[in-house]
């Protein structure tokens, strides 16, 4: 066992929020996989079943090859948790949020706003501060810099101006980009870019839809048992009655 005595490495808000980008795509992935297979197991225990109120609703699926079939046994074994979906959904939309800077941000934008506060006698913490609420506002410099009137004289004023005119600003996009604007507008249901995801807290679901789903699984698991099992368990409750 290596212990690592290097300080902790801080991340910039737009390194988090490209993280979790790409984090939903791999999601968004496994949740479509995962479902496929679902799918295809019901498909495969309905036609065993043969019932048939569903002999015209037509449960075939289209041949896969091994790779294919492999890829959906991982993703059923990894399984989706709905209550990380949830979290990573909300930090996106948090980080996209009209109220950062984050989304308006890119990755040269934030190497050279980096280098240009190397020279400008700024502690660690107050540079990613800057980096990552982006202020163009002097008061706003003026909350996240600790005594400015004292540690930038004789013009501290004009130098904190400057450095939000001239250093910060130029840094910023005019408008959040195309492939951010759906994370920004909240990521919402049935537009481009991803779907709602059902399992989140606050999402009600149907009475009726409920029972369905119920009435499908126990479809699902009477196939899975064999019809020869079901049989024998109605005879054996049969003669008790008798």
């Amino acid at each position: 066992m290596k212990f690592a005595n290097n300080p902790a490495q801080h991340l910039s808000n737009y390194e988090v929020l490209q993280h979790f980008i790409a984090l939903k795509k791999d999601n968004d992935a496994l949740r479509r996989d995962f479902d496929d297979y679902q799918y295809r197991f019901e498909a495969k225990a309905r036609r065993q079943v043969k019932m048939k109120r569903e002999e015209d609703e037509g449960w075939e699926v289209e041949q896969i090859g091994p790779d294919v079939e492999r890829r959906l046994d991982e993703a059923f074994r990894r399984g989706i948790s709905d209550e990380l979906v949830w979290v990573q959904d909300e930090l996106l939309k948090y980080l996209c949020g009209a109220d950062q800077a984050t989304s308006r941000q890119t990755e040269e934008g934030i190497v050279y706003l980096a280098d240009a506060l190397q020279d400008s006698d700024l502690a660690k913490a107050e540079v990613l501060q800057i980096v990552n609420l982006a202020p163009t506002h002097s008061v706003e410099l003026h909350a996240i810099i600790e005594s400015p009137e004292v540690r930038f004289q004789p013009d501290a004023v004009g130098y904190i101006d400057s450095l939000c005119r001239d250093t910060i600003k130029p840094t910023l996009l005019d408008a959040v980009p195309d492939e951010l604007a759906w994370y920004a507008a909240g990521m919402p249901e049935g537009a481009a870019g991803g779907e709602y995801d059902a399992g989140q807290p606050g999402f009600e679901v149907d009475d009726e839809e409920m029972m369905n789903q119920q009435e499908e699984e126990q479809y699902v698991h009477e196939a899975e048992w064999g019809a020869g099992k079901e049989a024998a368990i109605d005879d054996a409750a049969d003669e008790a009655m008798d």
